[in-house]
């Protein structure tokens, strides 16, 4: 790891553990970034984690697997989180990866689309839910999220509507089944603004929020 980075982590971890400090100490990006993290995936709250700047305004959240880690096993992570900010610190995406998000039998669904010809996907309900799919199109997840905490996450005051379940990613047509959640609201010029959620239908995690270009 570049020396930088390990410097970067250090300093975030000094910080978090004496809250005393200034708010600076830490990067408002890692500070951001973090908070999302939390929010997004409650489950994982207390788990280790490692914080970089991977780039201007992007940063890596990767949140470790403690029973793994625990029994000497895999050090992977059990989840890495990218984000990107736009220049006045809101969130433009989060990606998603590891084994919360993507478990094997994610990948097996995956396949199974990928292999069935475009435009005959809705034949495979059926085949989902006998797979294990919680959440396949006639069962969306819920998404609940207090008011406050998606605020933090998008920047802004939003409403969680369903916006449907889909087979495909509509922009590369790459096997993508999952939920998507729309989150809407107004900016502060009082033009509309609306993130894309995507969470995968074996147990309704977030795999990917992004902001829709106007």
């Amino acid at each position: 790891m570049p020396r930088y980075l390990i410097l970067l982590v250090a300093s975030v971890v000094t910080a978090l553990a004496r809250p005393h400090l200034h708010a600076q100490a830490v990067p408002v990006e890692l500070r951001d970034a973090m908070a999302i993290v939390s929010i997004v995936y409650p489950d994982l709250v207390g788990r280790t984690r490692h914080v970089v700047l991977t780039g201007e305004r992007q940063v890596r959240v990767d949140v470790a697997d403690v029973d793994a880690l625990d029994r000497g096993g895999d050090r992977r992570p059990q989840l890495t989180v990218d984000l990107r900010f736009d220049r006045e610190g809101r969130l433009l995406r989060l990606e998603a990866a590891g084994a919360f998000v993507s478990t094997p039998r994610n990948a097996v669904l995956r396949e199974r689309v990928r292999a069935v010809p475009r435009g005959q996907e809705s034949t495979l309900r059926g085949w989902l839910r006998d797979r294990g799919a919680r959440f396949g199109p006639d069962n969306p997840p819920v998404f609940e999220r207090s008011p406050e905490d998606l605020r933090r996450v998008t920047g802004l005051p939003t409403q969680a509507q369903p916006g449907g379940f889909r087979w495909r990613d509509p922009g590369t047509g790459e096997a993508e089944p999952g939920w998507v959640v729309l989150l809407s609201g107004t900016d502060d010029e009082g033009l509309p603004r609306t993130f894309a959620v995507l969470l995968e239908p074996v147990n309704g995690r977030v795999v990917r929020l992004v902001r829709e270009e106007r």
